[in-house]
């Protein structure tokens, strides 16, 4: 089994103009903070995805609480979603550490529906998953995140376009075909 290890700084969905590497485009005129979490009060209301405890949990990283996934036992697809949403164009900011092994970043997901991006073994994949079937691949190349630092990532969604950003440097521009318009936030590993 795979381990993973990873820390999650800040988890904001922006529909405002954030502070941002220069390389991100500005947010649209008029949106505005929708859903904020700095995990500072403790383990969140995120709702994990299986009925066990969930190997996510806040933790202190040099005087910062963080959200953190140690998962040496559980299964791959374990996930968590967070209290709000859904939205449809939205971008979705955290700041990740990767230590080792895979860890994904949810979006307009619903049910058994939406998109995430994986990041691991210097590689990134954006999936789609419709209809309950499973999850399909719709690009993977190399690039993502290094481990032991923290990084700033950013998806930008505005209809059918997906964009990926680390440290402002823009991995991907996506437009899909058959879009999903709605869905909230989460966090994979």
């Amino acid at each position: 089994m795979q381990g993973v290890r990873c820390l999650v700084g800040i988890a904001v969905l922006c529909l405002a103009p954030p502070v941002l590497r220069a390389a991100v485009p500005p947010d649209p005129a008029g949106w505005q903070v929708l859903f904020q979490e700095n995990f500072e009060h403790g383990n969140p209301a995120w709702t994990p995805y299986v009925d066990t405890p969930t190997p996510w949990n806040v933790e202190d990283d040099g005087g910062n609480a963080v959200y953190s996934l140690d998962d040496l036992s559980f299964p791959r697809f374990n996930y968590v979603t967070a209290p709000a949403g859904p939205w449809s164009d939205f971008r979705y900011h955290l700041r990740v550490k990767l230590f080792t092994g895979v860890f994904g970043i949810k979006f307009r997901h619903q049910g058994c529906q939406g998109y995430y991006v994986e990041f691991g073994h210097g590689r990134f994949t954006l999936w789609h998953i419709v209809d309950c079937s499973g999850p399909h691949p719709i690009v993977s190349m190399g690039g993502g995140l290094s481990t032991g630092t923290w990084q700033d990532v950013d998806v930008l969604l505005t209809g059918a376009l997906i964009r990926l950003y680390v440290d402002g440097r823009q991995l991907l521009a996506y437009a899909d075909p058959a879009p999903l318009m709605l869905g909230g936030i989460g966090l994979q590993n």
